[in-house]
C-alpha cells in the first residue's frame, strides 16, 4: 500500500462548471455538446482524459391528434402530433393489428381497414 498522499481529480465540466474529487455529479443549464475533461494527479505523476457529452431537451407536452376519429370501411385517416418541447425526437408508430413498429416523422397516414388500435412512442 502507498504511502503518499491520494490523487486528486479536478473536473472541467465544458459549461464552466468545475468540480473535485473523483465522483461528481453535475447538470447542465442549456443544450449543447460539451467536452467533459478530469484531470489526476499525485506527488509523482498526472494524467487526464476526456469525453464529450450531448445535453438535449426532454420530450415535453406530447399531444397526438386524429384526422377523425370515426372511419368508414376502406377509408383513410391522418395522424399527427405535436410537443411543447424536445430534442432530436424519434417517432415510432405501432399498429395493433401488426404489432410492428414503423418508424417515422410526427405524422402518420392510414388507409382502412385496420383492426385493432393505435399505439405511439416517442424517444428522445
Amino acid at each position: 500500500m502507498g504511502r503518499g498522499r491520494p490523487a486528486s481529480y479536478l473536473w472541467d465540466l465544458g459549461d464552466g462548471g468545475r468540480l473535485e474529487g473523483p465522483e461528481v455529479t453535475h447538470a447542465y443549464n442549456s443544450t449543447g455538446d460539451f467536452t467533459v475533461r478530469v484531470a489526476g494527479c499525485n506527488e509523482v505523476s498526472r494524467s487526464e482524459a476526456w469525453l464529450n457529452v450531448t445535453v438535449k431537451r426532454r420530450v415535453r407536452g406530447l399531444i397526438v391528434n386524429a384526422s377523425c376519429t370515426v372511419v368508414p370501411l376502406n377509408g383513410s385517416m391522418s395522424f399527427s402530433t405535436s410537443l411543447e418541447a424536445g430534442s432530436d425526437v424519434r417517432y415510432s408508430w405501432v399498429l395493433c393489428d401488426r404489432c410492428t413498429p414503423i418508424s417515422g416523422g410526427p405524422a402518420i397516414s392510414l388507409h382502412l381497414p385496420l383492426r385493432g388500435h393505435l399505439q405511439y412512442h416517442r424517444h428522445s
